[in-house]
This record gives structure tokens, sequence and C-alpha cells, in this order.
């Protein structure tokens, strides 16, 4: 049995989310902060506190909240086997070699499986909500077998003379209600509770160590098989015990005497070498170690298929921790799980049966479904631009620039901006098919360029493509010119010969240089890089396409002069040939360095940029 299909009407964010579909397997709830993600999984939980939508547009909250309904309208799918296993003495049997028509239908649904969907507002679930939908057109008419020459209602509670106890559906609803698990960040002592002879976890774990004691003592390869997975997630952990303890009743004499408990402990060496001052008690560890031992007990040890809701995990886990702890999950495909999250590791663990997304808009949170087998197509085209799925899935805006260096500076420089922009920058990759080199034509390169825009543009799952921006190197203006009538607006030339040419200050050379240099002596002062310079404005640090003759106006140089040629060849001279130039580090130095003390240098690269990711720019 597993939830199969929710509609969340009037619930906090949710004023309407459409119907969403669910499967087994694991189903992510992906979102930034604050888009509705916790919401929606108190709902999945289905016991929940209901809460009002509350909308800043009035015409919403007072137009809608009451006339469409409110809480959820949640379907589960019963398979065959839970139906041929809860019912197997309930079947009727023909008489005669002639089925009812009644008892027909129940046969189907010995084949096919059956949908029961009912409503609720946060409170306990009402038999009256429920209706079942063997197919579309039966949904809301009664399903019924003959028991003991009486009539027995599989489903439908709103025909007349039906016993509520013996409705199919009720009964199994508040089944799969005992066995949802809803794992939050907050949960707290589970390291304790009274003795007793229980292996099923509670809802709310609080019998955590009483479990894993009898887990223990009644199939130890089980508990073994538990405790070799939860090392996988905290290799820390050694093994896991379960103890008797006895405490101390109150003072009252009326409870008198001691009470038995069992406590977890956690050991930290190797169950070969253990000593008693090695342990640490469950509730001093860190929530992380409770959680993953509530979530992995039930994964591991259950024989139904349960539901299991985690909120967030990398808020309770290392990003490294909680990608083990999907790996793992994806194990155990029988059980139907809802992960909340907005981390890339998450994403990128998962094997999803399903992915929701969900974004807070205008005061209220709008649910889209994303078929997995489209993120999968996704996934391997950016695998060819060498660009990881998780690095673009929760951005808001993408820029794609020449290199691995502009892809990490650029944000540093628009931190200075005075303007927050939500805005992922990426490295293009093939870039040399953009520029249409010699050896690429034209139809190649159109090619290349509208892969980029598809990943960041057309799909869905991904967002917006706002330009791709190139520095002006080994391509002429004639080129330069085609390649953006080829292109549209989209494509960008930034102002200089390329991002090196930002970055020829003395100062900032010298700092970074001398962090280089080993020997004092060797060290080098910012007059003697300013020197240098001046001595090198000739024509073989210029570009062969744009000129032929020297140019000693500085600042028409130092918009044309080939910067990363000359940067290398400064860092091996000044440094007596002890420290190579290397583009993606020391371009990233200066950058930095530049930000921090002399900001105004790359004012005109953050305008060029801010000028870009303006409204104007995107509409």
């Amino acid at each position: 049995m597993y939830i199969s299909k929710v509609r969340i009407q009037n619930y906090k964010s949710f004023n309407d989310s459409g119907e969403i579909e669910f499967k087994s397997g694991i189903n992510l709830i992906v979102g930034q902060n604050n888009a509705g993600k916790t919401a929606m999984l108190e709902t999945l939980g289905l016991k929940y506190e209901y809460i009002l939508h509350k909308s800043i547009k009035p015409e919403i909250t007072i137009g809608k909240q009451f006339s469409s309904g409110y809480g959820i309208t949640c379907s589960v799918f019963v398979s065959p086997d839970e139906l041929r296993n809860a019912y197997i003495g309930y079947i009727p049997y023909p008489q005669n070699g002639v089925l009812n028509k009644a008892a027909d239908e129940f046969y189907s649904c010995l084949e096919i499986g059956i949908t029961l969907t009912f409503t609720s507002g946060g409170k306990e679930i009402s038999s009256k909500s429920l209706s079942y939908g063997l197919y579309d057109e039966h949904k809301g008419k009664a399903l019924s077998v003959k028991k003991d020459d009486k009539d027995l209602y599989i489903a439908d509670s709103n025909q007349p003379n039906v016993n509520s106890d013996e409705i199919f559906g009720w009964k199994n609803i508040l089944k799969l209600t005992d066995n949802i698990y809803r794992f939050n960040a907050e949960r707290f002592s589970l390291g304790k509770c009274e003795h007793g002879k229980n292996r099923k976890l509670k809802p709310n774990a609080s019998n955590l160590a009483e479990v894993l004691q009898n887990t223990y003592l009644e199939n130890l390869d089980l508990y073994e098989e538990l405790i070799s997975y939860v090392r996988l997630v905290i290799p820390s952990i050694k093994w896991i015990d379960s103890i008797n303890i006895e405490e101390e009743k109150s003072s009252n004499i009326l409870q008198t005497g001691n009470s038995k408990y069992q406590e977890v402990r956690i050991w930290r060496v190797e169950r070969s070498s253990r000593k008693e001052n090695s342990t640490v008690l469950l509730s001093e560890s860190g929530t992380g170690i409770s959680q993953v031992l509530a979530i992995l007990y039930v994964v591991v040890t259950s024989k139904e298929p349960r539901t299991i809701i985690i909120d967030e995990p990398n808020s309770f886990l290392h990003p490294g921790a909680a990608k083990k702890l999907i790996q793992i999950l994806n194990k155990f495909p029988q059980h139907q799980y809802f992960i909340s999250t907005h981390s890339p590791e998450i994403l990128s663990a998962a094997k999803p049966s399903t992915i929701t997304k969900l974004k807070y808009i205008d005061g209220e949170t709008i649910a889209k479904s994303i078929n997995p087998e489209q993120t999968k197509d996704l996934r391997e085209t950016l695998e060819e631009i060498g660009v990881k799925f998780a690095d673009i899935f929760f951005s808001e805006n993408i820029l794609w620039v020449e290199g691995e260096t502009e892809a990490k500076a650029f944000p540093l420089i628009l931190e200075t901006a005075d303007e927050l922009y939500d805005v992922t920058v990426l490295p293009l990759v093939h870039i040399d098919d953009l520029k249409q080199r010699k050896s690429i034509g034209k139809k190649h390169a159109k090619l290349v360029f509208e892969i980029y825009e598809r990943l960041s543009g057309a799909n869905a799952l991904t967002p917006p493509f706002v330009a791709v921006i190139l520095d002006r190197e080994s391509s002429s203006q004639q080129e330069r010119k085609k390649l953006t009538e080829t292109f549209g607006n989209k494509l960008k030339f930034i102002p200089r010969m390329m991002y090196e040419n930002y970055l020829l200050d003395a100062e900032a050379i010298t700092n970074v240089l001398n962090a280089e240099i080993i020997e004092d002596d060797n060290k080098i002062t910012s007059e003697k890089v300013e020197d240098w310079i001046e001595k090198k404005k000739e024509c073989k640090f210029l570009s062969k396409n744009e000129f032929s003759k020297k140019v000693f106006d500085r600042n028409d140089w130092l918009k044309e002069v080939h910067a990363a040629n000359l940067l290398d060849e400064l860092f091996s001279e000044l440094s007596g040939k002890t420290v190579e130039y290397r583009k993606t580090t020391h371009s990233i130095k200066l950058t930095q360095w530049l930000v921090e003390n002399k900001p105004e240098l790359l004012n005109e690269l953050k305008d060029f940029l801010v000028n870009i990711l303006s409204a104007e720019s995107f509409s």
C-alpha cells in the first residue's frame, strides 16, 4: 500500500496544489527554503494540525478558502498481494459456477489492485470520507461481497446498512497511518524507553531502544545487517547495544521500587576491544545518529512496505553521510519514501520514482511534477558538456561564461554590486565550437549554442538561460559580428580582450606573486612589476587579428593586450622561473585581492554583468 495521489487545499502556503501523483520508491520534494516542502510532508503524514492558508492576495483568501475545500484529498493504492493476504478468507466462491457482479468485481481487484480515496483536515480520518476507484467510472460506487449471507462493503461507507467496522478501505487506511514514519531534525529522547517485547517501531520512534534489543535477541543476522548499514552512513560507529537498566521510581509511596528501562549505547571501538568507557549514550549523541538508526531500522527490518518521510536529511547529516543514506534507501525500493531537499548531493544520489518541484510565488506554493525520465536525458546531455545536473537544478538563472576562471571570478565581482543577483555562473566546455574556429563550421557552432540554450531555457527542469559571455581572444571584429547575427542578443563579448585584462594591477600582482616565492631575497616590489609592464607594451602581447603596430595609450593597451600571455611571462621572469602562472588559480587570487583592496578597477566589468542581469536583459 502506498500513497498514489495527493491534493492539498487551503493549508499553510498551499492554496491549491492540484493533483500530484506519487509512486513506491523515492519521491523527491524539491525546492528552495520556505517553498512549502515541510508543509507538504506534514499532510503526507496524514495526521497534522490544520492551519488555514493565508494569501497575500485577498481575492484568493476570501474567494477560495471555503468554496474549494480544505485539507488534503489523498489516494492510496492497495496491491493485489495485499488484497489477497488481507481477504483470503473473504473471497466469495461461485455458486454453480456463477459469480454475482460484486464478486466478479472483487476478483478483478485481486488482479489489478484498488485505489482508495479519502479527505482529511488534519484530524482522525473518517470512514465517511472514503470512496474507491477500481476504474474511474466506478469511483464512489459500492463494491461488496457476500459473507455469512450479509453484504460486506469493501469501500463505500455511504451505502445504507453498512457496518463501518467491516469496510475494507477504512480498516486499511488506519493501518497505513500506523505504518507512516516521519523524521524531522528535531526528534529527541530516542535513547531510552521502558522495557518491552515489541519489534515494531512506533511512528514517533519513541521505543527505539526496545526494538533494537529485541531484534538483536531474536534475529542477530538481521541486526548485524542493520549495524553494517549504519556504519556506512556514520563510519565512526563500530557497534550499537541496547541494554537493560533500572531506575528508582518516584518518591510517591504508591510508586516505590525500581522500573526497568532499555537504553541505547554507541560503541566507538571495535567489538573485540570493547571498554566500558568507550561507550556514548545515544541520548548524548548528535541528532543525526538517532535519526539514521530509526530510519534504517524501519527500512531494513520491515517485512511489509512502509511509508517513510524524511524532511531535509542534510539538516541532520553531513552531505556525504546524507548521500550514503539515500544510496542505501535505493536498495530497498519496496518502501515508499518522501524526501524533501534543496541539496545537490541528495538530488545526485537519488534514483527518484517521482520529483515534485515546489516554488513560492506571490504568497502561495505552486507544485509541479517533473518526469524522472526527462531528468535522465538532461543528466546525460549535461555530462557531455561537463556540468553536473545538481549544479543547475536549484538555480534561479544561469549565466554561461568562457571557462572555469570566469565561472569562479564573476560571482566574486557581482558580490560588490548594490543588488543581489540569484544566478549560477557555469563554464562552457566546447568553447572552440562556439567561437567557430577554422576547423568548425557555422552549422556546428549553432548546434552547440542551441544545446546550451535548450539546457537552461527551453527545458522546464532548468532555470532561465540569461546569456553566454565570451572573450574576444583570437576572433576578429567581423567574426564576432557573424556570431552575434547567428546567436542573437544572448551572446555577449566582454569589453576587453579577455578577463585577465582586468587583473593587470602592479600591487595585486606583487601580492599574489610574492605569496608563491619561497625565498625572501627573491621577493619583488610593485615598482618592479610596474616597470616590467611598461617595458612590455609591444606587439607580441597583442592579438594579431586586431593590431599590427604598437599601442602606447595605456587605456587602449589594457583593453587589447593578450593579458594571459603577459602574466605567464611576468610570473616566470620576475620569480626567476620558480613560479608558473596558473590561470584558474592565480587569476582568482588576483580577483580576490582586487575585490578586497581596489574594487573600482573591476567596475567596468561589474557594470557589464549587472546590465546583462538587469530586468531589461531578462525580458
